[in-house]
């Protein structure tokens, strides 16, 4: 709207026969705020009545009740007592569909691990004078870069009449991270939409979350030798928020070929109370001493965990284990040249025999093998580039390693 003209009607009640001129002045305030203040020149005969349209509209801005205070002032006025004039008045708009209230979440509100999210109710008002048809009611749930829920419903609203629509984001919570909940109306007629929306932001945190972060002696993705001893240790942390992880055990395993296979080698890790954030190594008593070549699965978990995040409570990988001679110094000598090849060809050259001969990737994982070969000198191709291991075996029964490279 463009406002409502503001109006005084003035009576001079004197009975001198000069004109006078009086400053009239009109206030409209809410709550103490003074929205409208306008001002006038008026001359009035005496016993003239006369109506003043003022120059400047009154637009109020909210629904509610405004007061109004107008008065006038001349110096020569000898009776003040009924130069002013109180009033009250009430703003309502045709059509306002608002927002008011969501069920949830609270606003600031803190979600832990597998808290759920399973509806969001929307409370909606229409304060409007008029019925609105065909409300559109929109809910958006975002949490970190993700739209978790993006819906809009539509609802019919009488004058005064409030609803409640029902939203399902059905989500569970398994990560950290901040989010918002936007509710907000949509109409064409809406006469005030600085009210049609309300935000609610929430956190999502972990109260404790132990996390295996790291293994060591043997560590995944390593090289050893046969007949050496080591003691594995796992890295922990607590990486919850609020609450500390009890004492508890860890348990180390390895396997001599791939997870569930030959168990050689098991030991519990004991380590204390971790407050948040806190880190602790803990130490194998027993060691593990491999005393035969090849690729090893390790494994280390959390026993009789109750933390809220079950999914970093287990690590584990392979490793491999070559033989001592690896390190030994010997008269026999394998070459494999280019190294590293841009052309993923290599030509393998042995000072003796060849027998046999096998490739593993930097993970352990056998990508190649010949036998049978009865020659010094071998051709072979890799395909996929990255950092390999390759295991001679000669005429006289000597194992020979080498490192190579394809670009």
């Amino acid at each position: 709207t463009t406002g409502y003209p503001g109006a005084a009607t003035l009576k001079s009640l004197g009975f001198d026969s000069a004109q006078n001129q009086v400053n009239l002045n009109v206030q409209f305030s809410r709550k103490g705020t003074v929205w409208y203040n306008e001002k006038a020149l008026v001359t009035l005969l005496p016993g003239q009545q006369n109506k003043i349209t003022l120059s400047k509209n009154f637009k109020p801005l909210f629904t509610g009740t405004y007061d109004v205070l107008a008065w006038i002032s001349h110096p020569k006025d000898k009776k003040n007592q009924n130069d002013t004039l109180r009033e009250t008045v009430y703003v309502e708009v045709g059509k306002d569909a608002l927002v008011t209230n969501i069920s949830a979440p609270k606003d600031s509100q803190i979600f832990y691990y597998n808290d759920q999210l399973d509806s969001i109710q929307v409370t909606v008002l229409n304060q409007g004078r008029e019925s609105m048809s065909q409300v559109a009611v929109n809910c958006q749930v975002f949490f970190e870069k993700a739209i978790v829920l993006n819906d809009q419903k539509q609802v019919d609203l009488n004058s005064g009449e409030s609803k409640v629509v029902v939203f399902y984001p059905n989500k569970t919570w398994l990560t950290r991270g901040k989010g918002k909940v936007i509710c907000e109306t949509n109409h064409l007629g809406d006469q005030n939409i600085a009210n049609d929306s309300l935000v609610r932001n929430f956190e999502v945190r972990s109260k404790r979350d132990l996390v295996i972060n790291l293994i060591d002696s043997p560590s995944i993705g390593g090289s050893y030798v046969t007949g050496k001893s080591m003691w594995p240790q796992v890295k922990i942390a607590n990486t919850g928020d609020d609450s500390s992880v009890i004492s508890q055990n860890l348990k180390v395993e390895i396997y001599s070929d791939k997870i569930n296979g030959n168990l050689v080698y098991s030991d519990q890790l004991s380590y204390p109370e971790l407050g948040p954030t806190n880190q602790f190594t803990a130490t194998a008593v027993q060691a593990f001493k491999p005393q035969t070549m090849g690729v090893y699965w390790i494994r280390a978990f959390a026993l009789n965990n109750t933390d809220e995040n079950s999914a970093n409570d287990t690590l584990s990988g392979s490793f491999q284990v070559l033989v001592n001679s690896v390190i030994n110094p010997s008269k026999i000598k394998v070459i494999a040249y280019p190294n590293p090849s841009r052309n993923c060809e290599f030509t393998l050259l042995s000072s003796e025999m060849l027998e046999s001969f096998r490739v593993f990737s930097s993970t352990g994982q056998e990508v190649a093998r010949f036998e049978h070969i009865s020659a010094p000198l071998l051709n072979f191709t890799i395909k996929t580039s990255g950092l390999y291991f390759l295991r001679s075996t000669t005429a006289s029964g000597s194992q020979i390693f080498t490192n190579i490279a394809v670009e």
